[in-house]
């Protein structure tokens, strides 16, 4: 009885060309791949495109992955990226919140939904996403400096300025300032 072949090997085999090997990476880590996805919300359509979208940009790839992180690391890197991408493309965020048609009890936690929406939407970068998975998607801070390939210091960094801006914003602030 022969041996299956172990992670390195398969990723070995993979990376000449192997698309058995290839497939068989794949469905070793299917379910954090799925995990990743899942995690972004969307109906099964979206995350079936998105899982296509892994397969391909891991497929396109694998031949980069030099095995400086886990491999599990890089994949759920890749996935990560490739919700991240579907998104920004298909979900923009100023979608998911609109204006009431007609102002009624909930009119003014709207409003206040609607300022920290602005602010939001002015965080650049690093500072926008820490802020989203750690408010939004409540992710640790170990899971976020593990993906984004930060210290823990920066992200908490990045937090700590997304907080500032937030409250900066003259929205937010009068919003504040008529609760306070």
């Amino acid at each position: 009885m022969q041996n299956s072949p172990s992670e390195s090997e398969l990723i070995a085999l993979a990376q000449t060309g192997d698309q058995d090997a290839f497939l068989d990476l794949i469905a070793a880590h299917d379910q954090l791949i799925m995990g990743v996805i899942v995690r972004f919300g969307g109906d099964q359509f979206d995350r079936q495109d998105i899982y296509q979208n892994v397969f391909l940009a891991v497929f396109k790839a694998i031949g980069r992955f030099q095995g400086t992180a886990k491999f599990s690391t890089w994949l759920y890197r890749v996935a990560f990226n490739q919700c991240l991408n579907y998104y920004r493309k298909h979900l923009p965020v100023a979608s998911m919140l609109q204006e009431p048609v007609h102002p009624g009890p909930d009119w003014n936690a709207r409003a206040q939904l609607q300022a920290i929406h602005h602010a939001l939407t002015r965080l650049k970068g690093p500072i926008r996403l820490c802020f989203h998975l750690f408010y939004i998607e409540q992710w640790g801070l170990s899971e976020i400096a593990e993906v984004l390939e930060l210290k823990e210091g920066s992200v908490k960094s990045y937090l700590d300025r997304a907080r500032k801006h937030i409250r900066q914003n003259e929205e937010v602030r009068a919003w504040i300032n008529a609760i306070a």
